[in-house]
């Protein structure tokens, strides 16, 4: 996908959100806009507590400067639909 007139890869984001801490099991980035600015949004499910600061410090030294998640969401739980994908319409705003 592109945004800002850069080429992005998600996945590549989402795996590297997931080398960060042992405790992240499972992550989702997506794109998301309001008005006219779009930014990346990442989700991510830990077994314990992670800050956001310590992803987004790790995300920083891995990633270029425009790949970085403007917004972190922990949960729980990723939302599942019956067929075991994650749900990107009950993710959280």
């Amino acid at each position: 996908m592109k945004l800002r007139g850069q080429r992005i890869e998600l996945t590549s984001i989402e795996r590297t959100i997931l080398q960060a801490h042992a405790s992240i099991s499972a992550c989702l980035v997506t794109k998301h806009q309001e008005e006219e600015q779009k930014y990346l949004v990442a989700y991510v499910q830990s077994t314990e507590t992670v800050t956001e600061q310590h992803v987004r410090d790790y995300c920083r030294l891995h990633l270029a400067s425009f790949m970085v998640p403007s917004m972190f969401i922990f949960l729980e739980r990723l939302p599942l639909n019956s067929s075991g994908k994650v749900d990107r319409k009950r993710l959280p705003m």
